[in-house]
């Protein structure tokens, strides 16, 4: 039973975008993406998973705001967003080269109501926020 378990898992993450879990295993809310690049562990992106709501399927450069949270600098220049098929998962990562949220960081995202779909309630925006030390 626990090596079924084992194969089907990684098959069911390959469906979803790289750092995105399926629908079945994903936990709303903010979530860090850490990776090993050039030998070096950072975090290098978030996922926001949603649970009530979605996502538009493309979330325009005015819909979006991304804020380092150590200096206050907007990031959308150096970042790139994609939202899964099932709309749920918005992936934030910066672009190769760009660099990455480093020691004693932390991000802000607020997202527009208008790159919303559901359930909205009466604020224009959504705010995600979290530190970014490798947890």
């Amino acid at each position: 039973m626990t090596m079924k378990i084992r194969y089907i898992l990684p098959l069911c993450v390959t469906l979803a975008l790289p750092g995105c879990l399926t629908v079945q295993s994903r936990q709303a809310g903010i979530h860090q993406f850490v990776e090993t690049r050039d030998g070096r562990e950072s975090v290098w992106g978030i996922d926001i998973n949603l649970d009530l709501l979605s996502f538009s399927p493309e979330i325009q450069s005015d819909e979006i705001t991304i804020t380092d949270g150590k200096y206050g600098r907007d990031l959308k220049t150096i970042m790139t967003w994609t939202v899964s098929s099932d709309r749920k998962c918005l992936q934030i990562r910066f672009k190769p080269s760009k660099g990455d949220f480093g020691t004693g960081n932390g991000v802000t995202v607020h997202i527009q109501k208008s790159a919303m779909s559901g359930r909205k309630d009466l604020n224009n925006r959504y705010e995600w926020s979290m530190l970014t030390d490798i947890q």
